[in-house]
């Protein structure tokens, strides 16, 4: 199973659809695609013969000569649990910021950190 988000730029013409594969490194055998025409969470599973490494190949049909930019953020791969309701083991946070106190609020050394963009 995978998911990630797809985020489509200024400028991308929202009827130019985005085709998305998953193939095998050398591109010959394609385990899973679909066509994708808005931004947001793309899902999917596919069983792998093998665990070994795979290729995204991203293709858009742009018929207006322009150059169109698109990003993928947050992907994620991982094994479908068990229990076809087992939530729990597919949630993974983006942990943005941390920190650990003494009593009464002082910081504990070495365990506190934030990443760079992280606004508060």
């Amino acid at each position: 199973m995978f998911n990630f988000e797809l985020n489509m730029l200024e400028g991308f013409p929202s009827y130019v659809p985005i085709n998305l594969e998953i193939r095998n490194l050398a591109g010959t055998t394609v385990f899973w695609s679909t066509t994708i025409s808005a931004a947001g969470v793309v899902s999917g599973s596919f069983t792998a013969p093998i665990s070994a490494d795979y290729k995204i190949v991203l293709s858009v049909n742009n018929t207006t000569g322009n150059d169109i930019g698109i990003t993928i953020d947050n992907f994620y791969v991982y094994t479908q649990p068990s229990l076809s309701n087992d939530y729990v083991s597919l949630f993974l946070p983006d942990v943005l910021s941390y920190n650990d106190y003494y009593p009464f609020g002082s910081l504990v050394p070495n365990r506190h950190r934030s990443t760079d963009d992280y606004r508060y």
